[in-house]
């Protein structure tokens, strides 16, 4: 019993001075950064550029040059079949095309929002000339908007001028922060 007692008070200051030390950092200069080993879409836009994995969405800030993240969505599935993204051209926040459905993710105020989609998704946009429209999604059926604000999309023609998802190599080339990597 003495045995045990020694020993737990030799332990109990080394836990209490690692505890104040992780305690002092300030929570910018503290991150846990989940599985990123296998990025499944990535959207790019001046002030911002999503890396999107199935553990969570990581976001580099070009103009500071510093990663916030990683945010993790409050389902654990809802970023898994993630196959491609676009960045909002109003408010910058990040859009999300499953097969069967779409995900937002608004970060200034850490808001997640979903929806499905009967027929599936295969691709999305926004309208160059229209951005305030809100998204647009292709399906198995045709073109259907989802209204800025809304749930539910209804059938609509294709976007005028789309904006559509890039690839990482054409996000690369569009976004001069990131050609230094």
């Amino acid at each position: 019993m003495r045995r045990l007692l020694a020993l737990s008070l030799l332990i109990w200051p080394i836990r209490v001075a690692a505890q104040s030390y992780s305690r002092d950092w300030r929570p910018e200069d503290r991150t846990v950064i989940g599985d990123f080993s296998r990025i499944s879409a990535i959207a790019a836009s001046a002030e911002r550029v999503y890396f999107v994995a199935p553990a969570g969405v990581l976001i580099w800030n070009p103009q500071f040059q510093r990663w916030e993240g990683s945010f993790d969505p409050p389902d654990r599935n809802l970023l898994s079949q993630v196959f491609a993204s676009l960045t909002d051209p109003l408010d910058n926040s990040l859009w999300l095309a499953r097969p069967g459905g779409w995900v937002h993710y608004q970060p200034d105020i850490q808001l997640w929002d979903q929806g499905v989609v009967a027929e599936g998704i295969q691709s999305i946009a926004f309208d160059q000339d229209n951005p305030g429209a809100g998204l647009y999604l292709r399906t198995r059926s045709g073109w259907q908007l989802l209204p800025r604000g809304g749930s539910v999309a209804s059938p609509s023609p294709p976007p005028a001028h789309p904006l559509a998802p890039q690839s990482v190599g054409e996000a690369i080339r569009s976004n001069p922060s990131l050609q230094a990597w």
